[in-house]
């Protein structure tokens, strides 16, 4: 089976630690679920997510930081990527002109990056031909606050993606328990308010991540605070999202800390796969083909603390998660005839993981 590249992101300067080097580039084999580090490469602050350009040969990647290059608020990375084992070299970068950008993708037409910035919203930037990045053209900030005086104390955008037709985008705001819907205008970059504008999650939810399902039919929403799963149905003519159901991620009984964390459809479309940090797991749900509704199967252990994401490889065989604070890999195999998925007795330690894989 040929090999998959991956690109793992990760956070350079937290809690007093620091190194040199954040993105690292890896080959897994899909069919035993190990993984090889090829190189390591990108001299680029708290790389924490990461997005690839439509050619797959430029790599995009938020600085989260809530100061970059003596501008308030984090920035933007675009590298060119070139050979195997993968090299990478920085091309240029922009400041988000907001804190803590946290979630980064490419429009469609690859002629924008949209940027989530958890201090507060959203900043789009043009691509240009040779894949560097223009200045912002947009940012955008929402107003209020949510029911949770810690975390909700205003705006925290935390995602946006685009649904599979290209004509929406849908931004996460963590503090205002609102999932936002956009259109981007493809001439100036520019976010448009759809309507409806949003759709609201249950108070103190904290959604943070979206996945749509393969058919286009329904969006998931991983909820950060209250380490739950929403189910929307999803208008793709008006570009509105109902919920229809909310589930825990979590075990029966499980009363500590926990918080939701990503969420990925398989290629399949049958399982859903959330993470849940705290209680350091991974939650599979299976969807029902008619309603798009979940139930959950299993609540696997995810081999590492604090799984802030991970991703499916394009089979559909692998997951691979990526802990923050034990700064591991681990890889499971998805086992169809069982609707679970297995961890791989090898748990691929000593890359530095914590942020987003491509």
């Amino acid at each position: 089976m040929t090999p998959q590249r991956v690109i793992i992101g990760t956070y350079t300067h937290q809690e007093g630690s620091a190194r040199e080097k954040g993105l690292y580039a890896l080959a897994l084999d899909p069919a035993t679920g190990q993984l090889e580090c090829e190189s390591v490469f990108g001299e680029i602050v708290n790389p924490s997510y990461l997005a690839l350009s439509k050619s797959n040969d430029v790599l995009y990647a938020v600085c989260e930081l809530g100061e970059f290059g003596g501008v308030p608020g984090g920035g933007l990375s675009a590298l060119r990527l070139s050979g195997h084992p993968r090299n990478a070299t920085l091309i240029n970068a922009q400041p988000t002109h907001d804190s803590w950008p946290c979630h980064v993708t490419i429009s469609p037409s690859g002629k924008w990056a949209l940027v989530a910035n958890y201090g507060g919203g959203l900043t789009v930037f043009p691509i240009r031909p040779d894949g560097s990045l223009g200045e912002a053209v947009c940012n955008l900030r929402q107003q209020g606050r949510g029911t949770d005086p810690e975390r909700q104390d205003g705006p925290h955008a935390h995602s946006i993606v685009f649904d599979p037709s290209g004509r929406f985008a849908l931004a996460c705001d963590l503090g205002l328990d609102r999932v936002f819907i956009f259109r981007l205008d493809e001439t100036t970059g520019q976010l448009i308010a759809n309507e409806p504008a949003w759709m609201m999650t249950e108070p103190g939810a904290g959604p943070r991540h979206t996945a749509f399902h393969p058919g286009g039919r329904w969006l998931y929403v991983v909820n950060e605070l209250s380490s739950t799963v929403t189910a929307c149905a999803f208008d793709a003519e008006r570009g509105a999202l109902t919920p229809v159901q909310t589930v825990s991620a979590l075990p029966a009984g499980f009363k500590d800390w926990a918080s939701g964390a990503a969420v990925r459809v398989a290629p399949s479309g049958r399982f859903l796969y959330t993470s849940n940090r705290g209680h350091d797991s991974i939650a599979v749900f299976a969807i029902d083909a008619e309603t798009g509704g979940l139930t959950r199967l299993t609540v696997t252990p995810a081999g590492g603390k604090t799984p802030r994401d991970f991703a499916i490889d394009p089979t559909g065989r692998c997951l691979i998660v990526a802990h923050q604070n034990s700064d591991s890999l681990a890889t499971f195999l998805i086992d169809p005839g069982d609707r679970d998925a297995h961890p791989h007795r090898r748990a691929c330690r000593g890359a530095p993981a914590g942020g987003g894989a491509v």
